[in-house]
């Protein structure tokens, strides 16, 4: 729960969420105060030193002026469908110190050398990142993102059919009410990425299912099923024709640690026959499998399925498209890279067929890599790679850490970026971040870019309280 400074809209109507979705204004904007208050509008302009934005809403009768420091978020509706591109490039960054927020930004690779990442963006135009700030740089044929949630109650569907009764969805977390699960349907590709962050009450006690045929049955045909109880961890597949497979079974220490009593959860799915899976705890490795195909019979939903009346949160629910590299450090025997390749200078490239190839990057033009290797000269096509490494020798230094009055800036697209801000109207918000480079003489040591609007599904103010950098730093604010 975040620690923000009450602000309250006297006079003014509370909207429950169908009363929004009702609203024949449902197109605007929706501002949502940490009391609850919610309002409907355009954002006409924000003003930083007064901490205050300027809004025309139909719930009102005059243009007025409204206090940020009570402001929890405000969501935008989906107004602009992004182009098509060749490929798309995802940086993510490395986390905040001892946090696993990690900002990622999309869009084509066009440079890249030893201190800068650049990629163009259709919603920023080219955006230069510091390299040393950037943790992983992942490439895709096609759009990676699927879901990012949860968003509203009523995407989910729960086993006994009265959701209200069984679940709550509050500051983007889904929240169990008993021991009836809830489920959505999300398309999973061939190679995913699920990931979750799941908090509990003295132990947990719950099953993640995926995979599944069925949405309103804690107990569907066909499925996948993570079972998570006290310190063990089970992974489980019922496949069709009533073929039956149990990849874990033992103690996972990672997962109840003393006095836990949240984690984060990242699945990897290769549905190819033969194709390696795994699973990841707070970043580190539980295990992974092979030896299945999934790539027909199985279904389309995922449920969360609470096992006692304790309280259950879930949030951070993400699925994408996956490269199929293992986090770097993980890789398996098929994925390890050839000791004569070891001494080599350049960079380290992945490419999509599992061969790996160590160049120096001459150049990036027309969506093909120049790379000199010891093999000469060759041309990659960019949508031919799956990763370039990016992070160096040195991974964990230096990294972002948490600002003073950031905000956190989700994109309709999937993902999310930290960033000050600058200047907002109705159509673009500008806004300082550690990871864009920044002018030679610049005393902030933060980039700065302008942002098209559309880009983004909802931004949080107030992210980060001063307490959580007293526990972080050991200092009285952050900086």
């Amino acid at each position: 729960m975040r620690l923000l400074h009450l602000f309250h809209l006297t006079l003014l109507p509370f909207l429950s969420a169908e009363e929004i979705v009702k609203s024949p204004q449902s197109r605007d904007s929706l501002l949502t105060f940490s009391d609850e208050t919610q309002l409907q509008g355009k954002i006409l302009s924000v003003d930083l030193p007064s901490q205050s934005l300027k809004l025309r809403s139909p719930q009102l009768e005059t243009e007025t002026t409204l206090k940020t420091n009570g402001l929890y978020e405000i969501e935008f509706p989906k107004t602009f469908t992004p182009p098509e591109t060749h490929h798309y490039a995802i940086a993510t960054s490395k986390p905040r110190i001892k946090e696993r927020q990690k900002d990622s930004i999309r869009g084509r690779l066009i440079a890249l050398d030893d201190t800068t990442i650049t990629l163009d963006t259709w919603y920023a135009g080219t955006l230069k990142l510091k390299r040393e700030m950037i943790g992983a740089l992942d490439i895709f044929p096609h759009s990676p993102s699927l879901y990012s949630g949860p968003n509203t109650l009523k995407e989910w569907v729960t086993s006994n059919g009265v959701l209200e009764e069984n679940w709550t969805l509050q500051d983007r977390t889904l929240t169990s009410k008993s021991r009836h699960g809830i489920a959505r349907k999300v398309p999973i590709p061939g190679r995913a990425k699920i990931s979750f962050t799941a908090s509990w009450k003295a132990n947990p006690n719950f099953s993640f299912i995926f995979l599944s045929n069925e949405g309103d049955s804690s107990y569907p045909e066909v499925n996948y099923r993570l079972n998570v109880h006290r310190n063990s961890l089970t992974i489980s597949r019922d496949g069709p024709e009533r073929k039956q497979n149990n990849f874990l079974a033992r103690s996972q220490h990672t997962i109840s640690r003393r006095g836990q009593e949240k984690a984060t959860f990242d699945i990897y799915l290769d549905r190819a026959p033969g194709g390696q899976n795994g699973i990841f705890i707070d970043g580190e490795k539980s295990d992974t499998w092979t030896g299945t195909d999934d790539t027909e019979g199985m279904g389309d939903w995922i449920h969360f399925v609470p096992k006692n009346e304790l309280e259950l949160k879930i949030t951070n629910i993400s699925i994408t498209e996956w490269n199929g590299a293992l986090p770097k450090g993980q890789q398996t025997e098929n994925e390890t890279i050839d000791d004569s390749l070891k001494d080599l200078e350049g960079e380290t490239i992945s490419l999509i067929n599992g061969d790996t190839l160590i160049g120096q990057i001459k150049k990036i033009s027309d969506g093909t890599l120049q790379t000199k290797t010891i093999y000469g000269e060759i041309g990659i096509p960019i949508n031919r790679i799956r990763a370039i490494n990016v992070a160096g020798e040195h991974p964990d230094k230096p990294q972002p850490i948490l600002l003073e009055n950031e905000i956190r800036a989700w994109f309709h697209e999937g993902g999310f970026i930290h960033m000050k801000l600058v200047a907002m109207d109705h159509k673009t918000i500008r806004g300082r971040s550690q990871v864009f480079t920044i002018d030679e003489f610049d005393e902030n040591q933060e980039g700065e870019a302008t942002f098209d609007l559309s880009a983004f599904s909802r931004i949080e103010f107030n992210v980060w309280p001063r307490e959580l950098a007293r526990r972080l730093y050991g200092k009285e604010t952050v900086r």
